[in-house]
């Protein structure tokens, strides 16, 4: 990413906590958990095909970042999500 703004990658760390106030890598862990929410809630993918749509590669990782953030798995938040979705037709 530095390469591609021609900055050294500490200069452009520095600037984005500065502006975002949070690293690269969190941002973009956040922007993965945020997009995976969203397959969970809209499409009929496995847990599986919604990682690797999001770009990552590590379950055990991703269901512990996840439930850190929402407060459930995501196989239990999309089972939770459909059934408040549900109850809610009614």
């Amino acid at each position: 990413m530095a390469d591609t703004v021609n900055l050294s990658p500490w200069w452009l760390c520095h600037l984005f906590k500065v502006e975002i106030d949070t690293s690269p890598e969190r941002f973009l862990a956040q922007v993965r958990l945020e997009a995976a929410k969203h397959l969970l809630e809209t499409e009929f993918l496995s847990v599986k095909e919604v990682m690797n749509r999001v770009g990552v590669a590590d379950a055990t990782n991703f269901s512990r970042s996840f439930k850190t953030a929402y407060g459930l798995t995501p196989a239990k938040y999309r089972s939770e999500f459909e059934s408040h979705a549900i109850k809610q037709k009614r």
